[in-house]
């Protein structure tokens, strides 16, 4: 037998078991990846799951390829649960920080909640979804009961670690099927935190409701404008505490709460817009939930964001007042260095500006520092000085500054610079 004869066998052999190896390789690295994807995949196939995205079939065949026991014939139940909105004297925390908030909210639900108790994950607004499943010849009864006990357990747990508080809402338990509808209204129910308060677990709850329209307050809305108007925060903030304490006393659902937060916004809107300023320009970052009204979602937020926008209001309107009483003192003052040789009176003045003279007389001293008389006065004892340094004659220089009595001009000059007119061309 010659050596190639040898040789090919061997090489042959090496061959496969290279390609052997080889394979077991890529299969134990498709199954490293597999495993490294497969969380992902499980929460996208839940997601759309309590979206309503499959049919029966395709939920049959998701859910055995990514090996979740989903047993058909169980009844299920979803809660939704979320970190509660941060206060105005929250300090450890800014809005910015909520989706880390959700994160720890996450894991605190997996450390209380087992795998055999609720399946944990997230759905496609960073909101925390569980979804639970009977035991073994639990009725529906039972299994609410027990949703409600974890929930609040959950909730307290939350609130002992973070020092904040985080709702729930609890959608009714049904079949394989009924997932998407149990998920809706556990999103429905957690709205209704706008009735109920912060930290509970809320349950959906099927009732009829008329609804209707709220009446107009004509006269919460007159005193909250002239409160706004004139400066009176803790009266414009009282006006806001009593809207709102009326309101949620008549309300039985969060659709009946939106109602009273679309009529103050209009209240608010109407209120700058009359006066022909920019609702954006007047709000600065408060505008944003104008946009997005169904994100101010408990009475301590709504509040909170009403006694806001009254500050935006009151302090731009007091910056426009200043604004436009520093032009009416510019014009004053361009109008007397302009008519010097005038007898120009404040109230001549006040005349032709179509406002009161003792107004006028009141923000020009404010605005200047000195009374208008006098301020009349210093510009024509420097006017007069300027004449008579330039070589011009007593009598013109009296003239021009709008005395026609030389005499008594240089009387007041006297007074004003401590030299005669004459002693001071010379």
């Amino acid at each position: 037998m010659s050596a190639v004869s040898i040789i090919m066998p061997t090489a042959e052999v090496a061959e496969d078991i290279r390609r052997e190896l080889t394979e077991k390789h890529d299969l134990s690295e498709l199954q490293r990846m597999w495993s490294i994807r497969l969380p992902q995949l499980r929460e996208d196939f839940l997601r759309g799951w309590v979206t309503n995205r499959y049919a029966d079939w395709e939920l049959r065949r998701n859910s055995a390829e990514l090996r979740m026991e989903l047993p058909e014939h169980a009844t299920y139940a979803v809660a939704v649960c979320v970190i509660d909105p941060l206060s105005e004297d929250e300090t450890r925390f800014a809005a910015a920080d909520l989706p880390l908030l959700q994160f720890s909210l996450e894991s605190i639900s997996n450390e209380a909640l087992p795998p055999e108790e609720a399946t944990v994950f997230n759905d496609a607004n960073g909101s925390l979804v569980l979804l639970f499943v009977n035991r073994e010849e639990e009725s529906v009864s039972d299994l609410t009961n027990r949703v409600n006990v974890r929930l609040t357990r959950l909730l307290n747990i939350v609130k002992e670690c973070l020092k904040l508080t985080a709702s729930a809402g609890l959608g009714s338990a049904g079949d394989f099927a009924s997932v998407p509808r149990s998920y809706q209204q556990a999103c429905q129910a957690l709205q209704e935190r706008a009735v109920y308060g912060n930290g509970i677990a809320i349950p959906h709850l099927e009732t009829s409701r008329n609804g209707g329209a709220i009446l107009l307050d004509t006269d919460f809305e007159r005193q909250l404008e002239i409160a706004v108007h004139t400066g009176e925060r803790e009266k414009a903030d009282a006006l806001i505490d009593g809207y709102a304490e009326k309101a949620y006393a008549s309300a039985d659902s969060s659709e009946l709460i939106y109602e009273h937060l679309l009529y103050l916004s209009g209240v608010f809107t109407r209120m700058i817009q009359t006066q022909g300023w920019s609702v954006q320009r007047v709000l600065k970052n408060d505008y944003r939930h104008f946009l997005a009204l169904d994100t101010l979602v408990s009475k301590d937020q709504i509040v909170q964001w009403a006694k806001r926008v009254n500050l935006n209001i009151a302090a731009y309107m007091a910056n426009e007042k200043k604004r436009s009483s520093h032009k009416l003192v510019k014009l004053i003052v361009e109008t007397v260095d302009r008519n010097l040789e005038s007898d120009l009176t404040l109230h001549t003045l006040a005349e032709r500006m179509y406002v009161n003279s003792s107004y006028l007389s009141r923000l020009f001293k404010r605005e200047t520092g000195e009374a208008y008389t006098s301020y009349v006065l210093a510009r024509r004892m420097e006017k007069a000085k300027q004449l008579l340094l330039a070589d011009a004659k007593v009598y013109d220089a009296s003239a021009a500054v709008g005395y026609q009595d030389i005499s008594y001009f240089a009387k007041v000059f006297r007074k004003f610079w401590g030299v005669a007119p004459s002693e001071l061309k010379k």
